[in-house]
């Protein structure tokens, strides 16, 4: 579990009816009292809160339902407005974006700068590629807002002006390459993270500057391109300034219709069935977000548990997904937890959602 997470790379946001559904007891324990709290966050959105005391210790757990068949909302993916590398507090990012309500989001590299280990597509533009690793899914959502839970794979080349191409690592990653060429949007900041590279200026398509260095900045109408050892040798034995710049990427399946992606873990629960084995299952008792959705497709459920505290135990993954299931959840996704795990809503009444860390319980 990440442990400087208070501060999320990604998150899960609603901008802009009342349903309530009663919470079954997870299925090992006994649920001894239960106190609740329920109210509309805005029309088409609402939370409930709940705190149970069970045969196992105490759990408290919030639960944002929205209707997606509402034109009142809007659900996207964010990150901080300096740049995907700086993580923010929820809080932030939720009130800098005008949002009514947002839990933390993907998994990511714990370094600084840092970036998303899985995808991530924000109004539909391709901000972060996704991890090709097969043990982690990712939650999206269509134009037509569909909520889907897929395993992506990314592939991608640039190709110089005689023809030679070299494959591509990935889009706004941390990390060396492996030997491919990593790719900068201004989506990532305004500089590369520093390291040994060389590096290629990307403006408006063409070639500005191609040097060896520790950093790039990242221009506002451009890329940078980088790389070590073989994608070094690419880049400068195969472009000028001046020369023009073609890239081709791809993720599968296709993400053009996608408003909004954003990585996460385990699949939870996959058509109404608990999988017999996580493929990326987080041990022990903590904190946990996880984000699903109904059989119709017409309610999306965003959950967060508290733990590691003696007023919430937090739970284990297979809790996670048998609670998922029980508050109807036909597919849902494990997302980031441990000091991750947070929610913000907008309380009755008030303009903004709190500042503090979790609502209400």
């Amino acid at each position: 579990m990440p442990q400087l997470s208070r501060k999320p790379i990604s998150a899960l946001l609603i901008f802009i009816f009342f349903f309530s559904q009663t919470l079954s007891a997870l299925a090992q324990d006994t649920v001894l009292h239960e106190e609740s709290v329920k109210f509309p966050v805005t029309r088409g959105v609402s939370y409930e809160g709940r705190t149970l005391f069970t045969s196992a210790g105490w759990q408290k757990i919030h639960i944002l339902t929205v209707d997606l068949t509402s034109e009142n909302v809007d659900i996207d993916a964010l990150r901080n407005k300096n740049g995907l590398s700086q993580r923010q507090v929820l809080s932030k990012m939720v009130s800098e974006n005008q949002a009514v309500a947002g839990i933390n989001g993907d998994f990511f590299v714990m370094a600084s700068p840092s970036s998303p280990i899985g995808i991530q597509v924000s109004q539909g533009r391709l901000v972060s590629s996704p991890s090709n690793r097969t043990d982690m899914a990712s939650f999206a959502l269509t134009y037509g807002n569909i909520p889907q839970i897929l395993k992506f794979e990314f592939t991608g080349k640039v190709i110089a002006p005689n023809g030679a191409s070299f494959g591509v690592s990935g889009v706004n990653k941390v990390g060396n390459g492996g030997g491919k060429i990593l790719i900068y949007t201004p989506e990532f900041g305004k500089t590369t993270p520093q390291a040994e590279m060389t590096y290629a200026v990307v403006k408006e398509g063409f070639i500005e500057s191609i040097f060896d260095g520790t950093y790039a900045e990242i221009p506002e109408e451009g890329m940078v391109l980088a790389g070590i050892s073989n994608a070094s040798s690419f880049l400068k034995n195969n472009f000028s300034v001046g020369d023009e710049v073609k890239v081709e990427l791809q993720v599968t399946p296709d993400i053009a219709d996608l408003k909004m992606a954003l990585g996460g873990g385990a699949v939870l629960v996959d058509n109404g069935k608990i999988p017999s084995t996580f493929s990326h299952n987080i041990a022990g008792e903590n904190p946990r977000t996880a984000v699903g959705f109904t059989k119709d497709g017409k309610k999306l459920l965003l959950v967060v548990v508290d733990g590691r505290q003696a007023s919430s135990r937090g739970m284990t993954q297979s809790e996670l997904a048998q609670l998922m299931l029980n508050l109807g959840a036909y597919n849902a996704l494990n997302l980031d937890g441990g000091g991750s795990s947070t929610m913000v809503v907008r309380e009755p009444g008030e303009k903004s959602p709190p500042v503090t860390k979790r609502p209400f319980l």
